[in-house]
């Protein structure tokens, strides 16, 4: 989702624009609204980055605070996830700086140029250009998975993927699964459960994408009586088999893609009463894909859905685009959103000694959703 320009060498630049780029700076920080409009109306490049500092004018307007001159940035082409040099965007500046009304200008920036680049069925900011395991599913689906317990005592569900460091050539491990989601799992199957306590006891659950199993473990106890697990991974599937997953009660494996099993037929006309989604490897395309089957899935306005919300956790203002760009997607479905803020620092803090880090912040925004009332 990350951003920055390549073109952040001077020599990349005519000088004419170095120079109306240094007038925009300039006008930025001594806090002058006019010269900053004359600048841009000039053609100061508002997209360019200062190679010093990473710091592009949505840096300088957000450190100002000045909502009209953010705006002006942002209007010119100031890209609402360019990265600095430290790997801050703009809203974390603003953020920093307890800018409230800026931070929602640049986020709400991002979350319309999401909004138009998915009507348009083009790549966004949310999709990751990646062919290894970690973010293509076919070469997911023909990689082998290891299961494992790390050096902290934390279970794990890993996958080696190639990387280039410092130009040498490694395997770098990346958690498909890993134990500190427990809690969240917790929290989540608590939440999804609430509405139908004293009146579930002929509760059907499905979960897509089984990982280490904890979150179809807290299912269990709710003495489903059908649940359902969709998982295409043949050593995740033999996992299952070898924990005695397919002899527990209630539970039916269904071997496959999701697309597969629900777009084919398969589960044509079947209902469940909880539904939850934690697929890897897969995008925020196929997660809407999926939103388009709840209002033929939910068995009504008491089930709820919910799903692993890790897209863009790596940055503040990612992640909000990320989650808003979800919720918008859902309420044109019929769903309505409920979130809640699960404390993660804690349990994030140490959790990856030799693996990848895919959630780096501090409070997990728990999704819960619903068919919303005709």
């Amino acid at each position: 989702m990350a951003s920055q320009h390549d073109a952040n060498d001077d020599d990349a630049l005519p000088p004419e624009l170095i120079t109306t780029f240094n007038e925009l700076k300039s006008s930025l920080l001594s806090h002058s609204l006019p010269s900053t409009l004359t600048a841009l109306k000039a053609g100061a490049p508002a997209w360019y980055q200062d190679p010093e500092s990473g710091w592009g004018a949505l840096h300088y307007a957000a450190e100002w605070g000045d909502e009209a001159a953010v705006k002006a940035v942002l209007d010119a082409g100031g890209v609402w996830n360019a990265l600095d040099n430290l790997g801050n965007t703009a809203a974390d500046i603003a953020i920093s700086r307890n800018e409230q009304g800026v931070y929602e200008l640049i986020r709400d920036a991002g979350l319309r140029s999401e909004l138009l680049l998915h009507l348009l069925a083009q790549h966004s900011a949310l999709t990751v250009a990646d062919p290894t395991p970690a973010a293509n599913i076919d070469s997911f689906l023909s990689s082998h998975l290891v299961f494992h317990t790390d050096g902290d005592g934390q279970e794990v569900c890993s996958v080696y993927v190639p990387s280039s460091e410092e130009g040498e050539e490694k395997q770098v491990e990346v958690g498909v699964m890993m134990a500190w989601e427990r809690v969240i799992m917790q929290e989540t199957v608590d939440l999804l459960s609430s509405s139908l306590l004293g009146g579930g006891k002929d509760l059907r659950v499905l979960n897509v994408g089984f990982g280490l199993g904890i979150i179809d473990t807290l299912f269990q106890s709710l003495s489903p009586v059908k649940h359902t697990i969709i998982e295409p991974h043949p050593d995740v599937l033999a996992h299952m088999e070898k924990t005695g997953w397919a002899n527990k009660p209630g539970v039916e494996i269904r071997r496959g893609k999701w697309q597969d099993v629900l777009l084919q037929g398969e589960g044509e006309g079947e209902k469940w009463d909880i539904v939850y989604f934690d697929t890897f490897s897969e995008h925020y395309s196929d997660l809407r894909q999926f939103f388009a089957l709840l209002p033929k899935i939910l068995s009504g306005p008491r089930a709820r859905f919910s799903f692993f919300n890790g897209l863009g956790a790596t940055n503040a203002v990612f992640y909000d685009v990320a989650s808003r760009l979800a919720e918008i997607h859902l309420l044109k479905l019929g769903l309505s959103t409920h979130w809640v803020q699960v404390w993660v620092k804690a349990d994030v803090l140490e959790a990856w000694y030799d693996s990848r880090q895919y959630f780096k912040l501090e409070w997990y925004k728990l999704p819960i959703c619903s068919l919303r009332a005709a």
